[in-house]
């Protein structure tokens, strides 16, 4: 009959045969180790998740096919298999092209005569691409906790900072406002985020917006451009500004971070010091101009009194117009040291040239008495826009400085000429003051321009060159110091660059802006 047929053909050899074909066929790795852990069989599927055909496993240990840093885990699970301890292991291996294949493991002792450890017979499910998602999964996980706490330790860096730190976008409008603004400003979060920056710039300062914007557009930063702004109660702020455009993923600039420092104070102190600095330079001229007055009034007494004691009328004569000419000196001198200072405190078109010849009129008698020549170049002589009273005050200070490191015998030399500071830049003025004074010592070079920091120590006050800084800066300018200080080859040199007056001149922002660029 068929059917006992078919139960004969379920013979021992015949289901043994059969079990082996499924193990080949198994969609998972089948691995049988002896007591030694030495490959006996592996089928297919087995050595093709590791790689190697099924003979070369053969005879070797399953250490072979692990990390060295896996094999101690591997020991120790083997020992407690031998122990008669069942479970499911997740564990990694070595592919032949050094790869790691993670796998699920499930093992069964084989038992030799009486119970003994005779080796493990293994079922492995290949899970590495589980894993490696997984530990993607982790990683970016970490990656996202990194970042939100960064994000909290930034935020609560800007809460906490003394600044006003606020962001804007492209429209100008508040999108953040931090602890520090609301002190240095007075408006809270509410209050401002949602308006235009606008309600902390004067109105007269509205052009600045449009330019700030218009850099920001171009991805440009701009740093410690110093302005003024406005406060919730009206008040008024100087501040120190630095604006830097924000970025989308994609690299677009989607608005700005802006951060303002409270400079309110420096610059009161700064306009104290100025100030001082003013009134010392006034004593100084002073003193100059009444040593150049006393001088000449000596000789009209003198003059006088010889022209009482004189026999004739011709000689009477030859005094008094000797006289005349002395007072006529006084007048001029006084007129020009008047209007030093009857000037109102505005900018005007002025030739540096002009007030040059001047100051040097009024210096004279003081470089005469100690042996010093000024001599004065012009070589071009554009218009400039300052204040006369501060440019007077500028040069009346480098001048004084020059004639007092001169010894006698030395000579002052102020040069008129146009120059440019920069490749493509605007042309300016530049004037250079030079002594064959003592020189700077190098070390001091870098100081020179620090308030209260002087070499004259006994007449000095250290606030000559930091005010001569100050001005030029106001006007868009810079001041540079030279020296040499080497005995009997020593100088000393000033240059002092102003922008000249142009056609279609930028609006007082621009030079700020391009500095802090």
């Amino acid at each position: 009959m068929t059917i006992g047929h078919d139960r004969r053909v379920a013979h021992p050899l015949y289901r043994e045969e059969d079990a082996r074909q499924a193990l080949e066929f198994s969609f998972d790795g089948i691995w049988t180790l002896d007591s030694e852990l030495r490959t006996t069989f592996v089928n297919a599927r087995m050595a093709e998740m590791l790689g190697y055909s099924p003979e070369a496993m053969l005879r070797r240990p399953v250490y072979d096919f692990l990390f060295p840093q896996d094999v101690p885990a591997a020991e120790a699970a083997v020992n407690r298999r031998k122990n008669g301890v069942r479970e499911e292991l997740e564990f990694r291996f070595r592919r032949h092209d050094g790869s790691e294949l993670w796998a699920r493991v499930a093992t069964a002792p084989i038992l030799a005569g009486e119970g003994d450890f005779g080796g493990v017979v293994a079922i492995l499910s290949d899970i590495t691409h589980r894993r490696q998602a997984e530990e993607s999964l982790r990683a970016r996980e970490k990656e996202l906790l990194e970042a939100e706490q960064l994000s909290q330790q930034l935020a609560a860096i800007v809460e906490s900072s003394d600044d006003a730190i606020v962001s804007k976008d492209l429209n100008g409008v508040i999108r953040s406002w931090n602890r520090g603004a609301t002190r240095i400003f007075g408006f809270t979060p509410e209050e401002a985020i949602g308006q235009r920056i606008l309600i902390l710039i004067p109105p007269e300062l509205h052009a600045e917006e449009d330019v700030i914007l218009e850099r920001l557009r171009a991805g440009k930063r701009i740093d410690h451009y110093e302005t003024e702004r406005l406060t919730k109660d009206g008040r008024r702020l100087y501040v120190s500004v630095t604006i830097s455009p924000i970025r989308d993923a994609s690299g677009r600039v989607i608005g700005a971070s802006k951060i303002a420092r409270d400079i309110t104070e420096r610059k009161r102190a700064e306009q104290v010091l100025l100030t001082s600095e003013k009134l010392a330079s006034v004593g100084r001229l002073a003193a100059t101009v009444a040593h150049e007055i006393n001088n000449p009034l000596e000789s009209v007494i003198n003059l006088v009194y010889l022209a009482r004691l004189a026999d004739n009328r011709e000689t009477v004569q030859q005094y008094l117009g000797t006289a005349e000419e002395e007072l006529n000196r006084i007048a001029h001198l006084t007129k020009q040291t008047l209007g030093f200072y009857r000037e109102r405190s505005e900018r005007t078109r002025v030739h540096a040239g002009e007030l040059l010849n001047q100051l040097a009129a009024v210096f004279s008698s003081k470089a005469q008495n100690k042996g010093v020549k000024i001599k004065l170049e012009i070589l071009d002589d554009p218009e400039i826009a300052v204040d006369r009273g501060e440019f007077r005050q500028l040069f009346s200070n480098l001048l004084n400085n020059s004639i007092d490191a001169c010894g006698h015998g030395g000579a002052v030399r102020v040069r008129v000429s146009t120059a440019r500071r920069a490749a493509a830049s605007a042309p300016c003025l530049r004037i250079t003051v030079v002594d064959n004074g003592s020189g700077i010592k190098p070390a001091d070079r870098a100081h020179v321009f620090e308030p209260f920091f002087t070499t004259k120590k006994e007449v000095g006050t250290g606030l000559g060159l930091w005010i001569c800084k100050q001005i030029a800066e106001k006007y868009g300018g810079t001041v540079a110091v030279r020296s040499h200080a080497q005995p009997g080859r020593s100088w000393t040199a000033v240059l002092v660059f102003l922008p000249v007056i142009v056609p279609d001149a930028c609006s007082a922002l621009a030079p700020c802006l391009k500095k802090g660029a």
